[in-house]
């Protein structure tokens, strides 16, 4: 779209003609608000201003397509999936050093953050298992370690504790299932009023049985449960700042043009 601002023509670089989504922060700092996955898909449930795509084939059809891209994460199919997961598969988290090149890291941070540090630094994740069995007293030891250990969300350490020790006094043991990895985006606003985020989302995901083999005898059994939605938080971006670095700019080309006053100076007196 282009705008007409004061006699002067400009277009916009990313054109969004509509807005399905705005959260209000309820007077917190955008900065440091996240968005509760509840809130999100509670938002998604029940949302009907507009369905220009259609409905998404699931929840009696009543989930406006409109809030959704077209595409999906690479690897991935848009709708409906079946797909069975072994305990012997293993898959890569790989990190955003890892995954991004010297030049995308200054595209997205800034030439001064990577500079000085102040982008991502997390190592992969090589070979992790899909089924993570628990072993209280070997897994739940230190809480301070346990989102990293077993890819937890750190608000929810207290509750899986909890969860895990109720179900061992009645002779269970939990085990984790992660059955996918998606990309995560989050941007500040130029207007400088919040941040755009954008996740994938799995609707109505459901278990369909469970298989358990030995050597050459399997069991297979079915599993009755009701479908569950995941979705993550939103958070903000790890640097607000990173993007309106153009005073230090400044002060760098300041003074790298008094150095070379200064050079210029004495070599002028040495001839």
């Amino acid at each position: 779209y282009d705008i007409l601002l004061n006699k002067y023509l400009t277009s916009s670089k990313n054109n969004c003609p509509c807005l399905y989504y705005s959260f209000f922060t309820n007077g917190q700092a955008y900065t440091d608000y996240t968005l509760d996955a509840d809130i999100l898909k509670d938002y998604i449930y029940t949302y009907n201003k507009s369905a220009v795509n259609g409905y998404l084939p699931i929840k009696n059809g009543k989930v406006s397509a409109d809030l959704f891209e077209n595409d999906v994460d690479s690897g991935r199919t848009k709708g409906y999936n079946n797909k069975v997961i072994k305990a012997g598969d293993t898959f890569d988290l790989i990190s955003y050093a890892d995954s991004h090149s010297w030049w995308d890291t200054v595209m997205d941070y800034g030439l001064l953050a990577k500079l000085f540090g102040d982008v991502p630094t997390e190592e992969s994740k090589p070979d992790i298992s899909p089924i993570k069995i628990i072993d209280n007293e070997k897994d739940l030891v230190d809480n301070e370690t346990i989102s990293d250990k077993l890819l937890i969300d750190s608000d929810f350490i207290l509750e899986f504790n909890n969860y895990c020790i109720k179900e061992a006094i009645k002779g269970r043991t939990t085990c984790l299932f992660r059955f996918g990895v998606t990309d995560y985006f989050s941007a500040p606003l130029d207007s400088e009023d919040g941040y755009v985020m954008q996740e994938t989302v799995f609707l109505d995901f459901d278990v369909i049985y469970l298989g358990f083999s030995n050597e050459d005898e399997e069991i297979i059994i079915p599993v009755i449960a009701s479908p569950m939605d995941g979705a993550a938080d939103g958070t903000a971006p790890n640097d607000f700042n990173y993007d309106k670095g153009w005073l230090l700019y400044a002060f760098i080309g300041l003074g790298l043009a008094v150095v070379g006053i200064g050079v210029y100076s004495a070599f002028k007196k040495e001839n």
